[in-house]
């Protein structure tokens, strides 16, 4: 994981949290978001970690969030998604505009 850029959504508490810490031990650049800014900046203290504020069910901003890895890092090389809404059943959920946007960087 040396040098890959990792993004996790719902990555200030649980599984995201644990997750992002695995992968800055493991020598990867890590991006976190989340809905919860003190929770998730918290989080974002630990060296190796960003964090950016944002909702998974926004397309505004997973733009927002990706627009921002670009600028950064240039490129993204892992996507864990550790939050989708809960409302959503695995079939709706669609990754489709994701695979496109990371394409696209």
């Amino acid at each position: 994981m040396k040098n890959k850029i990792v993004l996790i959504t719902g990555g200030s508490k649980g599984c995201g949290a644990g997750i992002a810490e695995v992968m800055v031990r493991a020598g990867a650049k890590v991006w976190i978001t989340g809905r919860e800014q003190m929770a998730l900046y918290a989080t974002a203290k630990r060296p190796g970690v960003k964090a950016l504020q944002g909702d998974v069910t926004s397309p505004a901003d997973w733009d927002r969030v990706f627009a921002a890895i670009q600028a950064d890092a240039g490129r993204l090389d892992v996507l864990a998604l550790c939050r989708t809404p809960a409302h959503l059943a695995i079939p709706d959920i669609t990754v489709q505009p994701l695979v496109q946007q990371i394409e696209s960087m």
